[in-house]
């Protein structure tokens, strides 16, 4: 079960006293010879009406990425998996973010929705 705090601080398990539902934000790093040379962020279109199913998609996007693709677990604070580049010098790093989506935010009215 996973508890939400409210604007007064109150803790619920209903996520939409608060939130309408939430987006995966995904983080790409370049590293180039040991430096974050580039950032981009990528919001993904599914819209998640409860938490659980937001980190279920998760943790099935890294074990895919880890079993198919030449994805790996890294040890760099605030990523999730890392692909290396061939010469070891131009290496990618992802992270996941769970972003909520507020009740008054209108950014999102024709996402998908699961």
């Amino acid at each position: 079960m996973f508890y939400l705090e409210d604007a007064a601080g109150n803790l619920t398990d209903d996520p939409f006293s608060t939130y309408r539902g939430y987006r995966i934000k995904l983080l790409i790093a370049i590293e180039k010879n040991g430096v974050i040379r580039n950032k981009n962020e990528i919001f993904l279109n599914t819209r998640y009406r409860h938490l659980h199913d937001a980190y279920f998609d998760i943790e099935m996007d890294i074990k895919n990425r880890l079993r198919d693709q030449s994805y790996f677990r890294t040890n760099r604070i605030g990523f999730n998996l890392v692909h290396y580049s061939e010469c070891a010098t131009l290496n990618t790093f992802m992270a996941y973010r769970i972003m909520p989506l507020k009740k008054n935010s209108t950014t999102t009215e024709n996402a998908n929705e699961k």
